[in-house]
């Protein structure tokens, strides 16, 4: 598990379509609803991130692809509501901040490394 270093995502990993934009608003507000869940479980992380979803009219894959990004640095991964509760709730946190810084890095429109 990458623990320093750059961020590894990238256009492909941190998906959008033009609309969406960057998911900065998407992953603080994620991040703050996951703050707040107590119990920290598997049930309770998926709940409270499909309720998020649903209230702002997005889909759960919205937030569910930058968190696996957030959490393991790849696309791909084991069940993603697993991942985040054996993470842990300050991890999970601080990899939703640090995702964010950067993602605010990157130009508009544009994604790290070019191409």
């Amino acid at each position: 598990m990458r623990q320093s270093g750059a961020h590894p995502a990238d256009s492909s990993d941190v998906p959008g379509e033009p609309t969406l934009g960057r998911p900065t608003a998407r992953m603080r507000a994620l991040r703050e609803a996951l703050a707040r869940v107590d119990p920290f479980t598997e049930p309770a992380t998926e709940a409270a991130l499909r309720s998020l979803a649903e209230a702002k009219g997005d889909k759960p894959a919205d937030y569910i692809h930058p968190l696996r990004v957030a959490l393991v640095g790849t696309a791909v991964s084991p069940g993603i509501f697993a991942v985040l509760v054996l993470i842990g709730r300050e991890r999970a946190l601080r990899r939703l901040d640090r995702l964010v810084r950067f993602i605010e890095t990157l130009p508009a429109g544009g994604a790290a490394g070019g191409s």
